[in-house]
């Protein structure tokens, strides 16, 4: 499987987003233990779960996202923000030793009964859409009124390997429903699971391994409603013990943004979960590993002054590396990008309006599979441009028919780009030997740049030429090696 398709350049503004909790028309979760589940749960050796110690090296887990629209293709979940979504679970289970990563690109839905679903349209969309050997998740607008659900193992659709729905408006950074449901999906409760069934578990622990979630070191909970933290109420157990609920964990009911761990139990369970109920997930291998990189900058060089009407970036290839998001952000104004772009080449024209005389930093960020985090926040590495409307730049004054070509020299093996003025471009390039004569002719489509695929070619310097047939053109000699 490919681990991200190439995708198309999509630019847009960035608006400043205000982060919701949660909202309050949705409940804070709608995973369902059902009868069937219940009995399985509670058949398990709790005992086993909690104390065996699977090895202390990492767990992986592939995941695809799918992403849910309108019949008419509108309402997705922005891809930055799904992006951060994985970044943000990677960080929260950084405790338990499991890392998630994206085993594809993001998969597009165009339905609108599944982005307003109920359970059994939700049923339907999984067992319909789901990837078999990958944790799914689906973003939608609205999942069966809740904030987000997710099937236990052996349970829901696909032979029982199910998935996670998630509402947009809940699935922002520092909101707790993602890793919450992934929790359920790893088999585990929330923390107040049975107190209504005759045998609520006591203040003092006496029957943790019995009742409740099972857990020791989750305090006896009988909150399953958002509720503040820390608790201030006066409800008791059938003992007569003071409840005193702990609203750092992700499985309870607390308000964002109480929860934010997993207990030691927890985190045992969820190890053995993924080991011993979804093997299934071994089938995608982890891609190879790319640690957290700084891309190079290369033009605008640091601290230049840029044209108004339009200017090239441009960064050094990551190997390994298949796609980049690009940021530009006013200095001194970190709260949004005011240019986001994604490529998998190593260029972008920048056309954009852009205040005359103001500074922006720019910078590119390599998208792993690993490392899928696009932070506006954290401009480290990169570099300072100034907009200066009197000049008029390389781009802006070649004349009709010019264009750049790099990498030059390059390999038989590589993609070489072809840059245009914005301004004007020519309707034809011909590639030519030495003796003026022609090896390929490359018809443009209008863009500001495309590729030259030197594949056959052999190594020696070639003439690439612009304009029709009949006319000179203008000239750039390039070296294929």
């Amino acid at each position: 499987m490919r681990i991200l398709l190439k995708t198309i350049l999509s630019v847009w503004i960035l608006i400043p987003l205000m982060i919701k909790a949660q909202d309050i028309n949705l409940s804070p979760c709608g995973t369902e233990m059902t009868p069937e589940i219940r009995n399985w749960y509670h058949s398990l050796n709790h005992d086993f779960r909690k104390n065996l110690k699977i090895a202390s090296g990492e767990l992986y887990i592939p995941v695809i996202i799918h992403i849910v629209g309108n019949d008419n293709g509108t309402g997705y979940f922005p891809k930055d923000q799904a992006f951060q979504l994985m970044c943000e679970l990677n960080r929260h289970f950084q405790p338990v030793n499991i890392r998630f990563f994206l085993a594809d690109t993001f998969y597009y839905i165009n339905n609108s009964r599944y982005f307003n679903h109920d359970w059994n349209d939700g049923y339907d969309m999984m067992q319909n859409n789901n990837v078999p050997t990958v944790m799914n998740v689906y973003v939608v607008q609205n999942p069966a009124d809740a904030c987000g659900y997710a099937y236990y193992p052996g349970g829901g659709p696909g032979n029982g390997r199910g998935g996670i729905a998630l509402a947009k408006s809940c699935a922002r950074p520092d909101n707790s429903t993602f890793p919450h449901e992934v929790g359920h999906y790893l088999s585990l409760p929330h923390t107040f699971d049975n107190w209504n069934s005759g045998m609520p578990e006591f203040v003092d622990g006496t029957n943790c391994s019995s009742a409740g979630d099972y857990f020791c070191d989750t305090p006896a909970d009988f909150l399953d409603f958002r509720w503040n933290c820390p608790y201030t109420g006066s409800q008791t157990d059938p003992n007569g013990d003071l409840y005193q609920p702990d609203g750092s964990f992700f499985m309870s009911y607390s308000i964002e943004p109480c929860g934010n761990r997993f207990s030691q139990e927890q985190m045992d369970a969820m190890r053995l979960s993924r080991t011993l109920d979804r093997p299934y997930l071994n089938a995608v291998p982890p891609p190879a590993y790319f640690a957290e990189q700084t891309v190079n900058l290369v033009v605008p060089n640091n601290n230049a002054q840029v044209p108004s009407s339009g200017f090239m970036l441009r960064w050094n290839k990551i190997p390994g590396v298949s796609e980049y998001a690009g940021l530009i952000t006013p200095i001194n104004s970190y709260v949004f990008a005011t240019v986001k772009f994604y490529t998998t080449d190593t260029f972008y024209y920048v056309n954009q309006f852009l205040e005359n005389g103001k500074n922006y930093k720019w910078k590119v960020i390599p998208i792993t599979p690993y490392y899928p985090c696009i932070d506006p926040d954290t401009m480290t590495g990169s570099f300072n441009f100034t907009i200066d409307g009197s000049l008029t730049g390389l781009e802006a004054s070649l004349e009709a028919g010019q264009f750049e070509v790099y990498p030059n020299p390059s390999s038989v093996s590589t993609l070489m780009t072809i840059s245009f003025s914005w301004h004007s471009k020519p309707s034809a390039l011909h590639l030519q030997d030495l003796m003026g004569r022609t090896l390929k002719t490359i018809e443009t489509d209008g863009s500001n740049a495309l590729t030259l695929d030197l594949s056959g070619l052999q190594p020696g310097c070639y003439l690439l030429r612009s304009g029709k047939a009949e006319e000179k053109g203008y000239v750039k000699q390039i070296v294929i090696y």
